[in-house]
Protein backbone atom coordinates (compact mmCIF):
# COMPACT_ATOMS: atom_id res chain seq x y z
CA UNK A 1 0.00 0.00 0.00
CA UNK A 2 1.49 3.37 -0.94
CA UNK A 3 1.18 6.91 0.64
CA UNK A 4 1.65 10.00 -0.67
CA UNK A 5 3.69 11.01 2.48
CA UNK A 6 6.73 9.05 3.82
CA UNK A 7 8.86 9.26 6.63
CA UNK A 8 11.31 11.48 4.41
CA UNK A 9 9.00 13.38 3.22
CA UNK A 10 5.97 14.42 5.40
CA UNK A 11 7.09 17.72 6.14
CA UNK A 12 7.58 19.08 3.15
CA UNK A 13 4.58 17.51 1.45
CA UNK A 14 2.27 19.63 4.35
CA UNK A 15 4.52 22.66 3.59
CA UNK A 16 3.11 22.77 0.13
CA UNK A 17 -0.19 23.39 0.97
CA UNK A 18 -1.57 26.68 0.90
CA UNK A 19 -2.01 28.10 4.80
CA UNK A 20 -4.52 29.95 4.34
CA UNK A 21 -6.61 26.24 3.78
CA UNK A 22 -5.52 25.96 7.80
CA UNK A 23 -7.70 28.95 8.87
CA UNK A 24 -11.16 28.16 7.99
CA UNK A 25 -13.27 26.11 8.98
CA UNK A 26 -14.05 25.57 5.12
CA UNK A 27 -10.38 25.58 4.19
CA UNK A 28 -9.77 22.58 7.25
CA UNK A 29 -12.76 20.16 6.06
CA UNK A 30 -11.79 20.49 2.58
CA UNK A 31 -8.45 19.47 3.63
CA UNK A 32 -9.41 17.00 6.11
CA UNK A 33 -12.23 15.29 4.71
CA UNK A 34 -10.27 12.63 2.02
CA UNK A 35 -7.39 12.64 4.09
CA UNK A 36 -7.02 11.40 7.55
CA UNK A 37 -3.27 12.13 7.97
CA UNK A 38 -4.05 15.95 7.98
CA UNK A 39 -6.89 15.58 9.72
CA UNK A 40 -4.34 13.66 12.81
CA UNK A 41 -2.03 16.83 12.55
CA UNK A 42 -4.40 19.36 12.35
CA UNK A 43 -7.00 17.91 15.10
CA UNK A 44 -4.52 15.61 17.30
CA UNK A 45 -1.02 17.11 17.39
CA UNK A 46 -0.43 16.53 21.15
CA UNK A 47 -1.19 12.96 20.69
CA UNK A 48 1.47 12.69 18.12
CA UNK A 49 4.23 14.11 19.78
CA UNK A 50 7.01 11.88 21.18
CA UNK A 51 8.48 12.29 24.74
CA UNK A 52 10.30 15.14 23.33
CA UNK A 53 7.39 17.46 22.11
CA UNK A 54 8.51 16.47 18.45
CA UNK A 55 5.32 15.11 15.74
CA UNK A 56 6.80 11.88 14.91
CA UNK A 57 5.68 8.98 12.25
CA UNK A 58 6.95 5.50 11.31
CA UNK A 59 5.88 4.43 7.78
CA UNK A 60 3.10 2.25 9.35
CA UNK A 61 1.35 5.54 10.29
CA UNK A 62 1.26 6.05 6.74
CA UNK A 63 0.07 2.54 5.97
CA UNK A 64 -2.50 2.85 8.54
CA UNK A 65 -3.38 6.21 7.15
CA UNK A 66 -4.26 4.24 3.88
CA UNK A 67 -6.37 1.80 5.27
CA UNK A 68 -8.44 4.42 6.68
CA UNK A 69 -9.43 5.52 3.57
CA UNK A 70 -11.21 2.27 2.50
CA UNK A 71 -13.58 3.66 4.90
CA UNK A 72 -15.01 6.41 2.92
CA UNK A 73 -16.71 3.91 0.36
CA UNK A 74 -19.49 1.75 0.75
CA UNK A 75 -18.13 -1.83 1.18
CA UNK A 76 -20.12 -3.91 -1.94
CA UNK A 77 -20.07 -6.88 0.56
CA UNK A 78 -20.23 -7.51 4.15
CA UNK A 79 -17.60 -7.65 6.35
CA UNK A 80 -14.65 -7.07 3.40
CA UNK A 81 -12.19 -4.95 5.44
CA UNK A 82 -10.59 -6.71 8.36
CA UNK A 83 -7.33 -6.55 9.39
CA UNK A 84 -5.01 -7.06 12.26
CA UNK A 85 -2.22 -5.16 13.89
CA UNK A 86 0.72 -6.35 15.62
CA UNK A 87 3.05 -3.93 16.64
CA UNK A 88 5.49 -2.85 19.61
CA UNK A 89 4.03 -1.26 22.41
CA UNK A 90 4.40 2.19 21.99
CA UNK A 91 3.89 2.07 17.98
CA UNK A 92 0.54 4.58 18.01
CA UNK A 93 -2.01 1.38 17.71
CA UNK A 94 -4.29 2.75 20.37
CA UNK A 95 -4.20 6.36 19.23
CA UNK A 96 -4.73 5.16 15.86
CA UNK A 97 -7.80 2.72 15.58
CA UNK A 98 -9.19 3.94 18.97
CA UNK A 99 -8.71 7.55 18.79
CA UNK A 100 -7.52 9.49 15.67
CA UNK A 101 -9.39 7.31 12.69
CA UNK A 102 -12.36 6.56 14.67
CA UNK A 103 -12.99 10.81 14.81
CA UNK A 104 -12.07 11.31 11.26
CA UNK A 105 -14.49 8.34 10.48
CA UNK A 106 -17.56 9.84 12.28
CA UNK A 107 -16.38 13.66 11.76
CA UNK A 108 -17.12 13.06 7.63
CA UNK A 109 -19.85 10.04 8.29
CA UNK A 110 -17.90 7.41 6.66
CA UNK A 111 -19.46 5.28 9.88
CA UNK A 112 -22.11 4.89 11.86
CA UNK A 113 -20.81 2.42 14.27
CA UNK A 114 -17.66 0.99 15.17
CA UNK A 115 -17.06 -2.37 17.28
CA UNK A 116 -13.99 -1.96 19.11
CA UNK A 117 -12.52 -4.63 21.27
CA UNK A 118 -10.15 -4.48 23.93
CA UNK A 119 -7.57 -6.93 26.44
CA UNK A 120 -10.00 -5.92 29.65
CA UNK A 121 -13.04 -4.02 30.42
CA UNK A 122 -10.34 -1.79 31.88
CA UNK A 123 -8.17 -1.06 28.62
CA UNK A 124 -11.58 -0.93 26.61
CA UNK A 125 -12.81 1.60 29.25
CA UNK A 126 -9.37 3.98 28.80
CA UNK A 127 -10.23 3.68 25.06
CA UNK A 128 -13.24 5.28 25.16
CA UNK A 129 -12.95 7.44 27.85
CA UNK A 130 -9.81 8.81 25.36
CA UNK A 131 -12.28 9.00 22.73
CA UNK A 132 -15.36 10.39 24.27
CA UNK A 133 -12.55 13.21 25.54
CA UNK A 134 -11.61 14.12 22.03
CA UNK A 135 -14.91 14.77 21.09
Amino acid sequence: MSSEYTVANWESKIAEIDPRLFETTAGRKALCETDPFIFALIYFTDHLKDDDGKVTFGEHHFEWFELAKNWMNPRPKPRQFRDAFLAPRASGKSTFWFTILPAWWAAFGYTKFLAAFADSAEQAERHLMTFKQEL
